[in-house]
């Protein structure tokens, strides 16, 4: 994160819905070789599900519930379900390596009905010293929402293989009929 410096990390706190296990909240925390702070970006109708590779069945998922500390803004959280459009981003180049993430889900949060931007509030999340709360934000401009996306080694399916020369064959039918014939 641009503003922040830090990584977007799934945490295994799952105290957003005490009353089911695969919701998680997600942070901005300082960088640091986990799996929980790398996401796989996979096509989905118009964006793109990012999914937690350390299990790749939880998404980054925009609520339906109103971040009261910000107008306009929803909780993210990561949730272990594919619920498009809510887990559907749209990744915005910004300029000078930065890109958006936006959410166009338009929910009437607070009189708004804006499409929402992933992005570090100036919340503490306190169970992690140093962290920040996640939320879907309708400002854009900002450097709180900016985000540089990284490939790294490890997060995906692998690079396919670099294809041979393809060279043309011309295909030459002599006899139609006996191409018909079992």
């Amino acid at each position: 994160n641009k503003a922040t410096g830090q990584a977007l990390e799934r945490t295994l706190d799952t105290t957003y819905i005490p009353t089911r296990d695969d919701v998680f909240r997600v942070v901005a925390n300082a960088y640091a070789e986990s799996t929980d702070q790398r996401w796989q970006l996979q096509l989905s109708g118009g964006g793109y599900r990012l999914l937690c590779v350390s299990n790749r069945g939880i998404g980054l998922h925009k609520t339906a519930e109103s971040y009261e500390n910000i107008p306009g803004a929803n909780y993210v959280m990561a949730v272990d379900t594919n619920a498009p459009p809510q887990q559907t981003w749209i990744v915005e180049d910004a300029g000078e390596g930065y890109v958006t993430l936006k959410n166009d889900l338009r929910e009437q949060t607070g009189g708004h009905d804006l499409p929402q931007y992933l992005a570090v509030t100036q919340d503490a999340y306190t169970e992690i010293s140093g962290s920040f709360v996640v939320a879907a934000i309708a400002e854009r401009d900002t450097d709180r929402a900016l985000w540089k996306l990284e490939k790294v080694p490890g997060t995906g399916e692998p690079d396919p293989e670099p294809l041979d020369p393809f060279e043309p064959v011309e295909n030459v039918v002599a006899d139609a009929q006996t191409m018909l014939e079992p």
